[in-house]
Parts: C-alpha cells; structure tokens; sequence
C-alpha cells in the first residue's frame, strides 16, 4: 500500500498486506474428437465400423462410467443396429434399444477402455431392402458434447426366392392350337427388393410333345429347343409358354426353371447358369450383388386331359 506521500510527514507511508485466493476445482467434462465425420454402409456388410479412429480424453478424470453411441437422425427401428447390443467388456456393459436406436456404454473403466470400446462400435442393417436414407449418428461420452457423424446406406441386388409353383392351367388332348399360359400363372417366386420376376428355363420335357414360348402375347410362338443350365432361355412373368401334345397324347408334361429378378439378362436371350456361383446368395465381390438367379430350381407341371376319340 502507498499514499503517494498525501498524508502525514516523511513521504510517503508504505505497508504490505497478503490476501489469498481460493480457487476451487470443477470437473471439466469429456472430450470426443472424432476420427471422421462420415461413412459408407453396404448391405449385408458386417464389419462396418463406426469411428476407429475416435479419441476420448478428461483433464480431470482417468475413469469414465457411461457413454452412449445413438442413432438420431432417420433411425428405422426394424433395420438398424448397432453391435454389441450386449455382454461386458473390460468392465464395460453394453446394452442396445432396438426401440430408441441408443446403445448405453456402462460401467466404471479407464479412459483407454471406453475409448477402445467406442472405437470398436460396429453399425449393421438387417434389412435385405434397406431404407436407403442417411443415418445420423451421436458419441456422448459421460458428460462430453455429443459428436455426430453420418453414415450412408446402399442397397444390393438380393437373388429370389423360387418357391414352390402353381399348376399350369390344363389343357386337352389334341389341343396343338391352345393359348398357352402366363408365366406369373405358375410362378411362386419372390425377391426381396421387389424386382419384377421372370424365369431362366433350364429344361423342357418334349418326349410327347413340343414347348414353346412367346414374348408378345402370343402372336408369336417360338420353340424351346434344348434349353439347359449353360443355355437357360429368360422370359419375364408377363411372358406365356404353352405345351402343343402329340396327337392323341393325354398326361403330364414339365418345364424346370430358376426364378429370374431380371437386374441382368435380356428377355429371350439365353443366360449360362452352369457355373454354381452363377446363382443365389453368391457374391462376386465382397458386399457385391448376389446373382440375378434363385439358387434352387423349380419343376412345373402341365396336365393334358383325354378326350373321347370318335
């Protein structure tokens, strides 16, 4: 202290005093850098990581008890999740809400663990026809601000399904000129995404005798042949075949097919299933489209009825 010399005699008076200050600790919260902001998923891909690359770190504490990875931005409870929905790690107990698309991170473990564990947050889509919107991710981690990045999703071929098949409608003896039947008649197939179907025939039988098919309503018709695996015809379900009987024959005839959701293919050309990864859940590459071709075939029949020969 100094009074400049303004009062009393001598100059000016000087003391010293000493004041303290307390400063008292807060607890500053966690920090989340992120190692991305974004992301790519494929269907069916199984080792999609979120953030490998996230660091977590606390000026304070070396512990952590919580930390939550939420889906907040487009979340289709029927589809997303996020893995592992459960078990403990390293003292860490994970839990996923299929119904909030939250996975809670708990448990009392060092700052290294929860920022292991987080980096080790997988997202998956069980969907086989995904919602192709953009998901929006938040990492909290304790009471740190939440960090968000987002995560595309797209879509691969799925092959059909060829279940079982309907009858082909009969027809009678004798009946060379009859209109044939629609390929969608028989068909039983499905297909995930919802392509529109059609068949790759790999065999007609023509002992008693002839197959043909029409790709225009039946203003055309045009024989089978020999069709085979390596030369499997394709027609679509809006297609008709139709079987001409020998004169005089009454029974059965059958056509083999695969189910065809034509994503590859022309309509009338020939396509070489011989190869077995040509069809079903077959991926050429990893996360690639399946194949355009079920991987089961079918047989359909056709009755000829006996007439009454005069």
């Amino acid at each position: 202290l100094n009074d400049g010399g303004n009062t009393g005699s001598g100059g000016a008076l000087q003391a010293t005093r000493t004041a303290t200050v307390n400063v008292s600790a807060v607890d500053d919260a966690s920090v989340v850098t992120l190692g991305r902001t974004s992301g790519g998923y494929t269907e069916n891909q199984s080792d999609f990581i979120i953030d490998n690359a996230l660091t977590l770190a606390d000026v304070d504490n070396p512990t952590l008890s919580s930390a939550t990875v939420s889906i907040t931005g487009n979340f289709r409870s029927a589809e997303d999740r996020l893995l592992p929905s459960s078990g403990t790690v390293n003292g860490i107990t994970y839990s996923y809400n299929t119904g909030t698309g939250v996975l809670t991170l708990s448990g009392s473990a060092t700052l290294a663990a929860y920022q292991d564990a987080l980096r080790s947050i997988k997202y998956e889509n069980i969907s086989e026809n995904p919602n192709t919107a953009t998901r929006t991710l938040s990492i909290v981690a304790g009471t740190s601000v939440a960090k968000t990045l987002t995560v595309s999703i797209a879509r691969t071929n799925d092959a059909p399904v060829n279940n079982a098949p309907l009858v082909i409608p009969a027809i009678t003896e004798d009946a060379i000129s009859n209109a044939g039947s629609l390929i969608s008649s028989f068909l039983g197939a499905t297909d995930a995404d919802g392509n529109a179907l059609g068949v790759a025939v790999t065999s007609v039988d023509n002992s008693n005798g002839t197959w043909q098919y029409s790709t225009d309503g039946g203003a055309t018709w045009i024989a089978f042949g020999t069709p085979s695996d390596s030369a499997a015809r394709l027609l679509r379900d809006s297609d008709k075949i139709r079987f001409v009987p020998n004169a005089d024959f009454a029974g059965t005839a059958t056509i083999a097919y695969r189910a065809w959701d034509r994503t590859t293919g022309t309509v009338g050309s020939t396509a070489d299933l011989s190869n077995p990864n040509s069809v079903g859940a077959f991926k050429a590459v990893t996360n690639g489209d399946e194949t355009a071709y079920s991987a089961t075939k079918q047989t359909a029949t056709l009755t000829v009825t006996a007439v009454n020969d005069a």
